[in-house]
């Protein structure tokens, strides 16, 4: 945890086109127009959308076991 304290503590932060600078959206047509500016320039990372796939996947694993993972143990075990 110490390495990320220490990056989120120094990173900057990222200039996103929805906001304005005291964090508020800005007028309607200006603030969905930044929604999709920041949309594309978020997708188009790829270290993020590996990110997000992984932790999509991940949590979808630990609903299979959360929901099918008692079940199985009972069966396994009594019988």
């Amino acid at each position: 945890m110490i390495p990320f304290v220490v990056f989120a503590a120094n990173a900057q932060p990222l200039q996103l086109h929805g906001l304005s600078s005291h964090g508020t959206s800005r007028d309607r047509k200006g603030g969905l127009e930044g929604f999709w500016i920041d949309i594309k320039k978020i997708t188009s990372l790829r270290t993020w959308l590996t990110v997000d796939a992984a932790y999509t996947f991940h949590i979808a694993v630990m609903g299979v076991y959360a929901y099918w993972g008692p079940k199985v143990g009972f069966q396994t075990s009594s019988g």
